[in-house]
């Protein structure tokens, strides 16, 4: 597992290495988490992406159309990390 504190972090990190899964905070720090989703399947259109966020219902139309393979709500628990089981054993 690899943390990156912004949206220039994460793709320094990428560069360096192959994720199964990236799980990336749609207000994080660093900019919009849209437009990271857009930018990183550009690249790298292989690799799930989960967007996490508290305006899921906002955003999920938004996000599955750039590519994410899920949405979940801010305060993961156990079935929200069933979702993040399901993506990974599809990918």
């Amino acid at each position: 597992m690899v943390e990156a504190a912004s949206n220039a972090q994460a793709f320094r990190a990428a560069k360096r290495r192959t994720f199964d899964l990236v799980i990336t905070d749609y207000g994080g720090s660093g900019g919009d988490g849209l437009a990271f989703l857009r930018q990183f399947k550009a690249l790298y259109p292989g690799v799930p992406v989960v967007i996490h966020s508290g305006q899921v219902a906002a955003i999920r139309q938004r996000a599955r159309r750039l590519g994410a393979s899920a949405c979940i709500q801010k305060m993961v628990t156990q079935p929200r990390l069933k979702i993040i089981e399901r993506v990974l054993a599809s990918a």
